[in-house]
């Protein structure tokens, strides 16, 4: 990293400053990236077995991270198309690493499945957390990149149960 500073410091062109510039963002890229699928990954998985689930290990595997994220999504919500949440989740995921190359349909692709991203982890913050809301708005504001880490900051939480008053 600091030879691709060394070598912006030292660069003559325009053509040489924004190759440089394009390495370093791709290096900060894929570290973040790393990162974030890393923190995910732990979470989920530590949700996964404590939840009993037997297959918690896809936790630890690409595209397979969100079969497992939309599994547990699913066990939350009443809705009937939830039923295949789980596998529109994975290939949904496939998908997009070829759709936002399309202009328009990219983006409304992209669109789409953030969306689903957002309410299966929506689904999951009020399974394990009396502030699931407030915990949504923060991923909508951050583009999602705060869901790893709010997932991984509730693994260990309760499942919330509420109690109504007596009369209700």
């Amino acid at each position: 990293m600091t030879t691709l500073f060394q070598g912006l410091q030292n660069s003559q062109t325009t053509i040489e400053i924004a190759v440089y510039l394009f390495l370093i963002i791709i290096i900060i890229s894929l570290f973040v990236g790393a990162l974030l699928f890393i923190v995910l990954a732990f979470a989920l998985r530590r949700i996964a077995v404590r939840e009993e689930r037997t297959h918690a290990w896809m936790a630890f595997v690409p595209f397979m991270n969100f079969y497992l994220l939309g599994e547990m999504a699913r066990d939350e919500s009443d809705k009937s198309w939830m039923k295949e949440i789980p596998l529109i989740l994975l290939f949904g995921s496939i998908v997009y690493l070829v759709f936002p190359i399309m202009p328009v349909i990219g983006m409304l692709y992209s669109l789409c499945f953030n969306g689903l991203i957002l309410y299966a982890s929506y689904l999951i913050f009020n399974k394990y957390s009396h502030s699931a809301m407030p915990l949504l708005i923060i991923c909508i504001v951050t583009f999602g990149i705060a869901i790893p880490f709010i997932l991984f900051a509730i693994r260990n939480n309760e499942q919330v149960t509420i109690q109504l008053p007596p009369n209700h």
